[in-house]
Order: C-alpha cells, then structure tokens, then sequence
C-alpha cells in the first residue's frame, strides 16, 4: 500500500511539475514582460509630457535628446535592457499619442515636436 501511495504521489508531483513548466511559468515570463513594457511606455510619456512644457528645451532635437537621457538612467535604474533604437521608436509612438490626443481635444496641452 505504501508503494502505491508513494506511486500515486511521484505521478501527481512529475504532473504538477510538467504544467508549471509548460503553461504557468511562460505565462508568467509574458505578463511580466508585459508589465515592464507598460511601465517603460508610462514613463516615457511621462518624460516625453515634462519635456515637452519645460521651457529651456525649445528644439525637437534637445527635446529628444533629452527625453533619451532621462529614459535611459530610468531603465537602468530599474535593470530594464533597451537599445537606442528601440527607445527612440518608443519616443515617436509617444509623441504621435500626444499629438493625435491634442487633435481630438483630449488633452490640452501644447503642440508636441519632439520627434
């Protein structure tokens, strides 16, 4: 009987095992990277909207930069690994949501030209 039971047991950890390793952690693995790219594009529009009503920045080009400055110590700060390219796609997405927003009258704040 104990054979059986300590069969039974073994057969029941081996299954619980196989679906944590096939279905639980994968999804983990992508609500995580999903979590951390919400918070990353949070941020950038964050930086992207302080920046944009900074009144030292008057070109695209330092406003850009600056946002890239600020992005980059925050994702380093947070051990969040991503190219240049990558941010600077990021920056564009963010500036299109806030000029698109202003055109619709969603939010009011100035004409946004960091691109």
């Amino acid at each position: 009987m104990n054979d059986f039971l300590y069969t039974i047991i073994q057969i029941i950890v081996a299954g619980s095992t196989l679906l944590l390793m096939r279905y639980v952690l994968p999804y983990l693995k992508i609500r995580l990277a999903k979590m951390v790219s919400d918070n990353l594009f949070d941020e950038i529009l964050k930086a992207v909207k302080s920046v944009q009503q900074d009144p030292n920045f008057i070109f695209g080009k330092d406003k850009k930069e600056e946002v890239l400055v600020r992005i980059t110590a925050w994702a380093n700060n947070n051990g969040i690994r991503i190219t240049q390219k990558q941010l600077s796609e990021l920056i564009e997405t963010a500036v299109f949501i806030m000029k698109s927003e202003d055109k619709n009258g969603n939010n009011s704040s100035a004409e946004s030209d960091i691109s």
